[in-house]
């Protein structure tokens, strides 16, 4: 299995003061964000978390240490389940050292996996050098487009980058991954075992209402 060095957890309206720091535009660092402007105050998010309009997941090292969060929405169409995310890890320490892309591939997965989303997509800025080449790498998701213009930064007007992956794409990358193919492989085991169990179990008259009510039928002739 992958040795992965960082850990997800859902964040409710009480970590709002935790995202709110990690957050902070005057050390927060680099980050994979969203199209629509994110709440930054720790009130603000919150709130945002209590209507569910954003789901936010913190990131953490084995230690324990918060080092940045994730944040996603659904965009567009409902029926075409997409997903805007954003990524930011904190820490300029912990950058080029694998704990974002880590931290992208798993909710991307969660994206595709627990909540059924179709296509997931990110946005960047141009000067983000980490998360530039974070996203630029095989198997990982592919360039869209570049809106010209789109962020205005420290007094200057800079071009985004968007970038997308669709559940296909991620199956495709993903099905020789080693922890994927252990669970893969414990889920077809037990689902034999539950088969065997469950053909040796209707094997018997009284398993079943059919059984019953046959062995009944029967009884009564």
């Amino acid at each position: 299995m992958r040795d992965l060095r960082v850990s997800l957890r859902a964040a409710g309206a009480g970590d709002a003061g935790t995202i709110a720091k990690l957050a902070d535009r005057n050390t927060a660092g680099s980050r994979a964000g969203i199209r629509d402007a994110s709440a930054v105050d720790a009130e603000a998010i919150a709130a945002t978390i209590v209507d569910g309009a954003v789901h936010y997941v913190i990131v953490s090292t084995r230690s324990g240490e918060d080092i940045g969060f994730a944040e996603w929405r659904w965009v567009g169409q409902r029926a075409a389940r997409n997903i805007s995310l954003g990524v930011i890890i904190s820490d300029a320490s912990l950058w080029f050292q694998g704990y974002g892309a880590e931290a992208i591939d798993a909710v991307i997965e969660e994206s595709f996996y627990t909540h059924d989303a179709n296509r997931v997509e990110f946005i960047t800025a141009m000067s983000n050098v980490p998360m530039v080449n974070m996203l630029a790498r095989r198997g990982g998701p592919v360039l869209d487009g570049i809106l010209r213009e789109y962020y205005y930064i420290d007094g200057r007007r800079e071009d985004a980058l968007v970038w997308s992956i669709l559940r296909a794409e991620f199956d495709e990358f993903g099905v020789d991954l080693p922890d994927r193919v252990k669970r893969r492989s414990d889920r077809d085991e037990s689902v034999e075992r539950s088969r065997a169990r469950m053909a040796a179990y209707v094997a018997s008259p009284e398993a079943t209402a059919v059984g019953i009510m046959s062995a009944s039928a029967e009884a009564s002739r």
